[in-house]
């Protein structure tokens, strides 16, 4: 027996097309994964950050508050994790944004501002404990009382329009997610509709 040419030519288009919808749903698998797993976490994590940085303001405004200097180095002393762990749920956020590959130029500069605007806002933060420090090392009552009204000033004025700028960042960075994320949803439905019209 040997095959007709249209059945040889229909067995081909079969091995073709099964080929071309494997490696299409291949592709829409990966990026479901990348999306609902890398990628989300990452951005929920990038949510938290807000509380996290109210967390780390209430920090500085209790040690700002402190009647002892030994109150104050327990106090401060949580701030670097604090910060670190602020750094760290970007530095994840921006890891899987490399291995999605989707947000394009756009997404790096808004996460670009996100760091820069952490960046302000923890400069301000030092230079208020570092005023407050001076309390501590101070010698008279006078010169304590006038770094610590400096340290409050500073805290009120530059610190907290800072927060504000770090916050807008953030938002905006969500807000790009959100487009990334709906982007690859409406890629992988295309591309699951293609493959079901061609087959």
């Amino acid at each position: 027996f040997r095959p007709h040419w249209s059945q040889v030519l229909v067995s081909l288009l079969v091995i073709v097309l099964g080929w071309v919808s494997a490696q299409a749903m291949n592709q829409v698998d990966r990026d479901l994964r990348v999306l609902y797993t890398d990628y989300t976490l990452a951005a929920t994590d990038l949510a938290h950050i807000m509380a996290d940085m109210m967390r780390y303001r209430n920090t500085i405004i209790r040690a700002l508050e402190a009647q002892t200097q030994q109150d104050f180095e327990r106090i401060t002393a949580s701030l670097p994790d604090q910060r670190a762990h602020i750094y760290e749920a970007v530095d994840r956020y921006a890891a899987a944004s490399t291995r999605a590959a989707r947000g394009g130029p756009g997404e790096q500069l808004v996460l670009q501002a996100v760091r820069e605007s952490l960046d302000a806002y923890f400069a301000a933060a030092r230079k208020t404990v570092s005023l407050l420090t001076q309390v501590w090392a101070s010698g008279s009552p006078q010169e304590a009382a006038e770094f610590r009204h400096q340290a409050e000033l500073h805290a009120a004025d530059n610190a907290g329009p800072k927060l504000v700028q770090v916050s807008v960042a953030l938002e905006g960075l969500l807000q790009t997610v959100a487009e990334v994320a709906k982007n690859m949803r409406d890629e992988g439905t295309r591309t699951v509709r293609r493959t079901s019209v061609l087959l």
